[in-house]
């Protein structure tokens, strides 16, 4: 049905249409052996009418002979008026034979005359008894009238019979009619409606199926999956809808195509010129410092003041190419979460420490304390701290009298909470998602970069945290820090990562350690190699998502082994030709033989780089081959 050229209206329509026209035929079926029940039942009730008439005159026929015979026993005249009197109602008996059964009219026509013959031998059996010849009426009525009677008996006999099995024939033929009538009306009922589902059926399936294919390939290409298009054979609207949503994808594939490259170049372009600019800047700094110490010689005030604002302004602007440094890395996805133990409360004490005399130039009270903060975490101490400084010099920056209070928790789930508190102007309901994006600022404010918020809260959610902030305008606002206790084992997997792009390479490190991915990182630092190090439950599927160029993987791990994933990697189609490095404690002979290559922990930067080498090799005698 799916195939049909014709609108879906029509199609809706044409079974609607076939429908009304089944339960049409359906009620003329049923019509047409009603009528024939009825039928069948007038002429039961026509062979019942018949024979009770017949049963009516055989029956008149008795009495008519018991009444005259009465009459002989002692002849009267009343007696013999009476009996013929009866004799004269009975002429009425065979009369309407005529009437019902006028479809035997010739044997009607022979009880009737038999019937005639002996009403005819019964008067005249009266008429001796009035004339006073009793003798001769009795002998009469014995060789004449009897006899009579006896053969009227016989011919009424064989209208009853006749008329009974006629009424045990009509019975049965209608009880057989009745169940055929049943036996039809069920069976085209059940064949109507089979053939109403499954038209009703197709008709479904070739509107649902298209739209659940349709569904299932939007929710791809809103995930990023540009790779195929969906199939649907509909010759109708369903199918110029999904010409459309290919076209669609595959213009939506361009442009995101398109949107990646400017992004790569923005962040290539971004790191080079930080870079390049980070380079003098440390060295205008450096000579400033100098310069300020005194090494070329003394200076006077006015020379201090000038070299201080030089130094102020270089070193915010050291800060600003430090901020882009950083996007540009959580961008590319080469940001490393390295987690350590530390304790929260020194963290936090060092970094109010660094900006009390801010504070105190400004003449803003600056404090903390805490209510029940873990004594310790395990996080990236340099990445939370550089949270904390960007929220306390934030609050700091934009707040002119008042306060800036810091309030280290638990948390609602015990894990770590950081609130800063300003006494500010307050941000608008409006505004908040703005702030959070890249080189976006409050509307009136004046200064910054707008990328110490976008920057913070991007840290916190590679941490498993996040950062939210809730304000009211004219009381200030409050920015909340939330992050895990501990992220071992998940700091890795909550990474941004993006599969590898022009010359760099990409190592996919699946172990249960979480220090295992920045020492590969460290000992491939001198190669064109990022490590991305997932949770070993999610290995094969960012194996596909990624596609790396090479994966270590520890053979001995909580839960699934490497050995399960190994397997999992080399039966599917998409990973089964990427290199596999098992790295563990084992010895070689007792690693998978379907990996590449095997190196034995603690592992050594010469081994790693050397089985590396020699997968290349391995790799491009194979493309010469």
């Amino acid at each position: 049905m799916a195939r049909i050229p014709v609108p879906i209206r029509t199609k809706l329509a044409a079974l609607l249409g076939l429908l009304v026209a089944l339960l049409l035929i359906v009620g003329l079926v049923g019509i047409t052996l009603l009528r024939d029940a009825n039928a069948r039942a007038d002429h039961l009730t026509e062979l019942q009418r018949k024979t009770a008439a017949y049963r009516d005159l055989r029956q008149s026929t008795s009495d008519q002979l018991s009444a005259v015979a009465s009459a002989l026993t002692s002849p009267s005249a009343g007696q013999l008026d009476t009996a013929a009197r009866q004799l004269n109602l009975a002429r009425f008996d065979a009369e309407r034979l005529e009437f019902v059964a006028a479809d035997e009219r010739e044997l009607v026509e022979l009880v009737r005359q038999a019937h005639a013959e002996f009403i005819g031998g019964l008067q005249a059996v009266l008429d001796l008894a009035r004339a006073g010849r009793s003798d001769d009426a009795r002998a009469r009525y014995g060789t004449t009238a009897r006899p009579l009677a006896d053969r009227l008996d016989r011919r009424t006999n064989q209208l009853v019979h006749k008329a009974a099995a006629e009424t045990l024939d009509a019975v049965e033929a209608s009880r057989v009619a009745s169940e055929r009538s049943q036996a039809a009306i069920i069976g085209f009922a059940i064949g109507s409606v089979l053939v109403a589902l499954v038209l009703g059926a197709a008709l479904s399936l070739s509107i649902i199926s298209p739209v659940r294919a349709m569904d299932r390939r939007l929710a791809e290409i809103a995930a990023g999956d540009f790779a195929r298009h969906v199939s649907v054979v509909n010759r109708d609207e369903l199918g110029a809808l999904a010409a459309h949503l290919n076209e669609m994808n595959d213009e939506l594939g361009r442009l995101y195509g398109e949107v990646e490259a400017a992004n790569r170049n923005k962040t290539a372009f971004l790191a080079s010129v930080s870079h390049e600019l980070r380079t003098p800047m440390n060295a205008i700094l450096g000579f400033t410092e100098a310069l300020l110490a005194g090494i070329d010689g003394p200076l006077n005030d006015e020379q201090k003041a000038s070299l201080g604002w030089v130094q102020r302004g270089g070193k915010d602007l050291l800060d600003l190419i430090n901020e882009v440094l950083d996007l540009s890395k959580i961008e590319a996805g080469k940001i490393v979460i390295a987690p350590e133990p530390f304790d929260p409360r020194e963290l936090l004490e060092t970094v109010i420490a660094q900006h009390r005399s801010l504070a105190t130039g400004k003449g803003v009270r600056l404090s903390w304390r805490e209510e029940g903060m873990p004594e310790q975490v395990v996080l990236d101490r340099g990445r939370t701290r550089q949270v904390l400084v960007n929220l306390v010099g934030n609050a700091l920056k934009f707040t002119e009298q008042g306060e800036v209070e810091v309030i280290g928790s638990g948390g609602s789930d015990d894990d770590l909470c950081i609130e800063v508190r300003d006494t500010g102007s307050g941000i608008p309901a409006e505004q908040f998602d703005a702030i959070f994006e890249e080189f976006r600022q409050i509307e009136g404010t004046v200064g910054g970069t707008g990328l110490g918020l976008p920057i913070s809260r991007r840290l916190a959610r590679l941490m498993g945290g996040d950062v939210t902030v809730r304000s009211t305008i004219g009381s200030g606002s409050t920015f909340r820090v939330d992050l895990p206790r501990d992220i071992r084992g998940a700091a890795a997997s909550r990474a941004v990562v993006a599969p590898a792009t022009g010359g760099e390479r990409l190592l996919l490190a699946v172990d249960d350690d979480p220090s295992v991915g920045p020492l590969l990182e460290k000992m491939l630092s001198e190669r064109a190699y990022r490590v991305a190090a997932p949770l070993p439950a999610n290995a094969v599927a960012e194996a596909r998502r990624l596609r790396p160029n090479v994966i270590t993987l520890d053979i001995i791990m909580p839960g699934r082994g490497g050995q399960d994933i190994l397997r999992d990697l080399r039966s599917d189609p998409v990973t089964r030709d990427i290199p596999v490095i098992t790295l563990s404690v084992v010895d070689a002979a007792d690693a998978p033989t379907d990996a590449n290559a095997h190196l034995m922990k603690p592992l050594k930067k010469k081994d790693l780089l050397r089985t590396l080498d020699d997968l290349d090799r391995e790799r491009v005698g194979a493309g010469n081959r």
